[in-house]
């Protein structure tokens, strides 16, 4: 049985019907902060989370490959609403699905913002909020799970805290095109380590994980460390997901394993 990613939210979490996200999608997240704290103290913190989540749906985490030229640092500077006791974005075809809601939760219950929060809301193309997470009654809600990928994939988790990627690859990449995988790897696990992948009822940005800033390179081979590990099991399938985008963007992969 994996570990519940199902919290007690100390806020209204309200979503409309979906699809939520995706391509044509125009999403409104909308943060209600309780009371009338310093908005220059607030707006650092309630952006940094979206961040995480805009970098998790670049680098196709969610398990779905982002389109070319996907930012989503400038829609959220851009698309910024901003009154006494609330924060506003909209966001246009961002990459995922439904259930990367989860992660938005994980991220909000962060220590950090989680005080500051009173209502939450995820709609799209302006439907009313009218469902509470879980969704649909579910009893649980799950991260985003591993896509079917074109390659042979596998993951190896037995509650170790230590992992290894191994990447094989059609030919060894040229160099611009390591660097740009490498790149993608590191964005992922900065943002994945940040609270992103919660593990009820540990407090989000405890349920981290450690990873080298460098890859390894053997050839056509790629080998990259994760250590101290706290984080949700699903974060893996999302690092798999991952390199489904490497494999369909920068490089193609013969095989990937986790383990």
């Amino acid at each position: 049985m994996k570990p519940s990613t199902t919290y007690q939210l100390p806020f209204k979490f309200l979503v409309s019907e979906g699809p939520l996200f995706g391509a044509g999608i125009s999403t409104r997240v909308s943060l209600t902060v309780a009371g009338r704290p310093d908005m220059d103290d607030v707006r650092p913190l309630l952006h940094a989370k979206l961040m995480h989540f805009g970098v998790l749906c670049a680098t196709g985490a969610f398990g779905v490959v982002p389109p070319q030229g996907f930012d989503p640092m400038t829609p959220l500077f851009e698309s910024a609403e901003e009154g006494e006791e609330f924060l506003a974005w909209t966001l246009t075809g961002w990459p995922a699905g439904d259930d990367a809601v989860a992660v938005l939760a994980s991220l909000f219950m962060s220590g950090d913002v989680a005080p500051l929060l009173e209502r939450v809301e995820i709609s799209a193309k302006g439907k009313t909020c009218t469902s509470v997470l879980p969704l649909d009654g579910r009893v649980e809600q799950s991260y985003p799970p591993r896509a079917t990928l074109p390659f042979p994939n596998h993951i190896s988790h037995e509650g170790q805290d230590k992992f290894e990627l191994n990447l094989s690859f059609n030919g060894s990449p040229p160099d611009e095109g390591k660097g740009e995988i490498e790149q993608l790897l590191l964005l992922w696990a900065h943002a994945a380590s940040s609270g992103a992948y919660g593990v009820s009822p540990v407090e989000p940005l405890k349920c981290s994980f450690q990873f080298l800033e460098e890859v390894d390179w053997f050839g056509d081979r790629l080998t990259w460390h994760i250590s101290r590990f706290r984080a949700h099991a699903d974060a893996l399938d999302g690092l798999m997901n991952v390199c489904g985008t490497i494999h369909a963007r920068l490089w193609p992969i013969v095989a990937c394993k986790i383990d």
